[in-house]
């Protein structure tokens, strides 16, 4: 995928927000979650309570929380054989997450100017402004596109996401998703499927060009996590 492409999800994410049912604690006052865009890596650490805490990112889902003391900026590293056969670090991606508040989503890229770094951005990732079962379409090419979310009908403008309240009657349902764009002969259908619509489910629909094609990849998560959670890599 060209590398645009990808630092686009880094632009035209916004803030999702915020669920008391599992506050940090005092101690721990962040707890935040990763996610990867073309990028999966179980070798990176965080500090928390001085000691080198492991994390996972997964490519185009959510990790399980982990819990970190409230701070301005995360630095992420790996752990390097350095002089004397000792342990370094080697710092790969610094994020800003003052403005996500106390449950951050961190969205993990490649950096193209340095392959062995990345680019991370912290999206506030709680239920008010992303509320479950809603979606929230993110247009990442360059053109206008035409969504049908069942009955639900509306342009998406390039480089502009939607959220949108699929207006459920029963814990479960089917949506028929339909993605076209317009042209000098007429509407042209890019994507179409059936997707089935649950109650406890909240659902990122990323739409962008990949090989000469449209492509569009869904991402759910679960509510269940939010009720259960279950930090990992707390050191005592």
């Amino acid at each position: 995928m060209n590398s645009n492409i990808i630092y686009l999800a880094l632009l035209f994410l916004t803030s999702l927000p915020n669920l008391s049912a599992q506050a940090p604690s005092e101690e721990h006052k962040v707890r935040f979650r990763t996610i990867g865009w073309m990028v999966s890596t179980e070798d990176l650490y965080y500090e928390c309570k001085h000691k080198d805490a492991k994390i996972s990112v997964i490519d185009a889902a959510r990790s399980l929380f982990y819990d970190a003391p409230a701070e301005k900026q995360f630095t992420f590293y790996r752990l390097i054989t350095g002089p004397d056969d000792k342990k370094v670090r080697q710092v790969v991606a610094t994020v800003d997450i003052t403005e996500a508040g106390k449950w951050p989503l961190l969205l993990f890229v490649t950096d193209p100017s340095a392959p062995d770094r990345y680019r991370v951005t912290a999206i506030a990732d709680d239920t008010k402004t992303f509320p479950f079962p809603s979606a929230r379409f993110i247009n990442l090419t360059n053109v206008e596109l035409n969504i049908a979310y069942g009955k639900q009908k509306f342009k998406l403008p390039a480089k502009e996401i939607r959220l949108i309240d699929p207006e459920l009657k029963a814990e479960s349902d089917t949506r028929f998703a339909i993605v076209s764009a317009d042209t000098a002969d007429g509407p042209a259908l890019l994507y179409s499927n059936n997707w089935v619509v649950r109650r406890n489910y909240r659902t990122l629909v990323f739409i962008f060009p990949s090989d000469d094609k449209m492509r569009v990849m869904r991402i759910q998560d679960d509510s269940d996590f939010y009720y259960t959670p279950q930090p990992r890599n707390n050191p005592e």
